[in-house]
């Protein structure tokens, strides 16, 4: 039997590890209100988009960021998937070049489980997980027809004594007792056509394979790494390997989010999944009561200082929409980011630095700068629907 799972992000050899300095969500101490009642319209000029952030739509905390190629269109996904029990979170980054050829991602870590020896589960050969995860993967991400396998291997990883050392001694905190450990590279190339077009997409995950025998039989998890791809036109694979490499040497996780999510997985793996269900609905809705809270009592301030500031403020300004209106449009303008409607349903944020923004029907996002490139209109993407949101 085959389970999988989206499992906590770890380091890969192709990330540097997160910054010291931890990502504090903003907030609006009242020593500085009556500064936002005197200038509540007032904005910098747009900021160069040099750094991605990936802002988890639930939270409004951000996950992630990374530099993508300068010029390049980038986007991404991020989903919370709380019948989990293990880590209830997932997310997607890609890049796009300019004239939509030229492509690179990556996303969470993946878990495969299975009875038995490590060499008896046919998933761990490279062909046939190939063809069960990353040829459609390739198909729909990449928008190619003809796909097929020019090369599927694993190697040993550089670093593979020190992750195996890593997971024994992990593993023996928690009274666990590996048979078998094994720290490999999975490397696999593709190739099909677009257009008529031949293109290919390269993926690489570090695997880890453990293996243990809690009773009478075995079983093992094979967890893959933070998986990168990237592909293009024939002839382009060194190009495209050198840039998604040096923009996923600047990627970044937000410390907040990840100590979010582990508490979260927690309380999932602790609870059923019914009772983790409504726990994370009772810290959700506590959560924006305490929110709703300081709404009022910053609104109530607010609103003392608007009739102080009419004229600044134009007349019924913003106290009379709303208390929660500032301090909205203050977070929104820390965190670089404008509330939209989500033709999916719901409203979302998207990020203020780019001129345009486009979601599809996963809830995926593309930022660009060029008013006339529409992915509808480009064979690269026009395998789902994507919707203009600015």
């Amino acid at each position: 039997m085959l389970c999988t799972a989206v499992l906590a992000m770890a380091s890969c050899n192709l990330f540097k590890s997160a910054s010291d300095e931890e990502y504090i969500a903003p907030s609006v101490p009242d020593n500085i209100a009556p500064t936002l009642a005197e200038q509540p319209e007032a904005k910098p000029a747009k900021k160069t988009a040099d750094l991605y952030k990936l802002i988890d739509p639930q939270t409004m905390e951000q996950v992630l960021q990374y530099k993508p190629p300068a010029g390049w269109m980038t986007g991404g996904k991020s989903d919370w998937i709380p019948q989990n029990p293990t880590v209830p979170h997932f997310f997607y980054v890609y890049a796009v070049s300019p004239d939509a050829e030229m492509k690179f991602a990556t996303s969470s870590n993946m878990q495969l489980g299975g009875q038995g020896r490590i060499d008896q589960d046919p998933l761990l050969q490279p062909n046939t997980l190939a063809e069960k995860l990353f040829v459609p993967a390739a198909q729909k991400d990449y928008n190619l027809n003809n796909v097929q396998i020019v090369e599927a291997l694993y190697e040993q990883a550089p670093d593979a004594a020190q992750r195996k050392q890593n997971h024994i001694q992990q593993g023996a905190a928690m009274g666990m007792r590996f048979t078998d450990v094994r720290c490999l590279n999975y490397k696999l190339k593709v190739k099909g056509t677009r257009d008529g077009k031949e293109y290919y997409v390269f993926y690489m995950a570090p695997m880890d394979i453990i293996e243990t025998q809690p009773g009478m039989s075995f079983v093992h998890t094979a967890e893959m790494l933070s998986v990168v791809s990237w592909g293009g036109p024939m002839g382009t694979e060194s190009k495209v390997e050198k840039l998604a490499t040096e923009a996923f040497q600047t990627l970044e996780f937000n410390q907040n989010f990840l100590k979010l999510r582990q508490e979260t997985a927690q309380i999932l793996t602790q609870q059923s999944i019914a009772e983790a269900n409504k726990k994370w609905d009772i810290i959700r809705q506590r959560h924006l009561q305490n929110m709703r809270d300081s709404d009022r009592r910053l609104g109530e301030f607010l609103e003392k200082s608007d009739r102080d500031h009419k004229r600044v403020m134009g007349g019924g300004g913003a106290g009379s929409s709303g208390s929660g209106s500032m301090l909205d449009k203050w977070d929104e303008y820390i965190k670089d980011v404008d509330r939209v409607d989500n033709p999916n349903g719901g409203e979302m944020y998207i990020d203020n630095r780019y001129d345009h923004a486009w979601i599809n029907s996963d809830n995926e996002i593309m930022y660009m700068d060029s008013p006339s490139f529409n992915p509808n209109e480009n064979a690269a993407f026009n395998n789902r629907e994507w919707k203009r949101v600015r």
